[in-house]
C-alpha cells in the first residue's frame, strides 16, 4: 500500500510503503495516516464501483481503507494562489490517470476539464470539474448549466496551488467520495458568476461529441428526456 500526498509545486509526493499484513509496516502506515489528518488532510482512496467506475472513497480512519486498497491519497481541503512547475504538472497528470482511469485522464487532455455524473438516482445532472475554477453542475438532458460551486483547495502555508490535474483531481475525488459535503461546503453562485454559460454549453456540446467508451453520464447526456 501506498500514501501518496498531493503537493504544490512537487505533484504527488510518496509519503509512505508498507505490507499492512506485516505488523510492524501496518503500525507505520497508521501513525502516517494520522499524522498526515492531524496536518489537516483529507484522505481518499480510489477504487472501483461495480459498474467498473472509477470512485474515490473518503476515510477518516485508517481502519476505514479496505483490506485490498493498493493507495491511499492525502489532499488539502481548500486553495491559495501562486504557480507550480512543468515537472509537477506532469506528475499530477499521471497520479490523475492512475487513480481516475485512463478516460478521466484523457477527457481532461483533450477537452481541458473532466465531467463527473451525479448521485441522483435518474441521472440526470453532472458536474465538470475545471482546473482551478468552480465546479459547474448541469442538467444533462438540457445541457445547460445549473449552478457555480467555489471549491478550492489550498496547501499548507497559502502561498502557492495545488497543480492543476491534482486540482482537478481533487475536486474528482471529493465528488465521487462525498458529493453532499462537497455541495455543502462550497459557495453556491447562478451560472455566470465566474465561467462565461456560453463556454459552458460549448464544453457540453463539445463532451457529447467526445464519447469515450463507458465514459460516464453518457447516455443521459445522448438522449434529451
Amino acid at each position: 500500500m501506498k500514501f501518496l500526498l498531493m503537493s504544490p509545486g512537487h505533484g504527488d509526493v510518496l509519503l509512505a510503503e508498507g505490507d499492512r499484513e506485516i505488523a510492524e509496516e501496518e503500525e507505520l502506515l497508521v501513525q502516517e495516516f494520522r499524522r498526515q489528518l492531524e496536518r489537516g488532510m483529507w484522505a481518499a482512496v480510489p477504487v472501483e464501483a461495480p459498474d467498473g467506475r472509477r470512485e474515490a472513497t473518503m476515510v477518516r480512519d485508517f481502519s476505514e481503507v479496505p483490506r485490498g486498497a493498493d493507495q491511499v491519497i492525502f489532499f488539502p481541503p481548500a486553495a491559495g494562489g501562486g504557480t507550480v512547475g512543468l515537472d509537477a504538472e506532469r506528475r499530477a497528470l499521471e497520479l490523475l490517470r492512475a487513480t481516475a482511469g485512463p478516460d478521466v485522464h484523457d477527457m481532461y487532455v483533450e477537452l481541458g476539464f473532466v465531467a463527473v455524473p451525479g448521485r441522483g438516482e435518474d441521472d440526470r445532472y453532472g458536474y465538470l470539474i475545471y482546473p482551478q475554477r468552480p465546479i459547474v453542475a448541469y442538467d444533462a438532458a438540457a445541457g445547460e448549466p445549473l449552478s457555480e460551486y467555489c471549491v478550492r483547495f489550498r496547501d499548507q502555508d497559502q502561498r502557492s496551488r495545488l497543480p492543476d490535474a491534482d486540482d482537478v483531481l481533487a475536486k474528482w475525488i471529493a465528488l465521487r467520495g462525498d458529493e453532499r459535503v462537497v455541495i455543502e461546503r462550497s459557495n453556491m453562485d447562478r451560472p455566470g458568476r465566474q465561467l462565461d454559460p456560453a463556454m459552458v454549453r460549448r464544453d457540453l456540446r463539445a463532451l457529447r461529441e467526445w464519447r469515450p467508451q463507458g465514459m460516464p453520464g453518457r447516455a443521459a447526456m445522448d438522449e434529451p428526456r
